[in-house]
């Protein structure tokens, strides 16, 4: 799968979702770091990446051009390592493929998924 992480989450995550095999691209790691949600919203449709993000702005209302997929993760605790350990606890709870289409909005013990479209 590809994916998108988003500056705002810890750069763990992408390691963690490359060790697996999956191509991320972590944008504070790349030329993108700092480019607008819009900018990184039409990349991630263009290469069908996921997003994954802490950005309350995502989705981009009106863009008629849709990513893979959406995560917003909600933690309680922002500190890196508890980011990291919430977003490793919902990854073993669901399959990769239930991202596909989908908005998922990632908190402490649970999670919400609709469609992105």
């Amino acid at each position: 799968m590809r994916f998108l992480v988003d500056e705002n989450v810890p750069r763990q995550i992408g390691l963690f979702l490359l060790d697996l095999g999956h191509d991320a691209l972590i944008v504070r790691d790349s030329p993108l770091s700092g480019a607008n949600d819009f900018v990184l919203w039409e990349l991630a449709a263009k290469e069908h990446r996921i997003i994954i993000t802490h950005d309350l702005d995502f989705p981009i209302p009106g863009v008629t051009t849709l990513p893979e997929g959406l995560v917003l993760i909600r933690p309680f605790n922002n500190h890196p390592a508890a980011i990291l350990d919430l977003f490793r606890k919902f990854w073993s709870a669901i399959s990769p493929d239930d991202l596909s289409g989908h908005i998922i909005s990632v908190q402490a013990g649970r999670y919400r998924r609709r469609p992105l479209r």
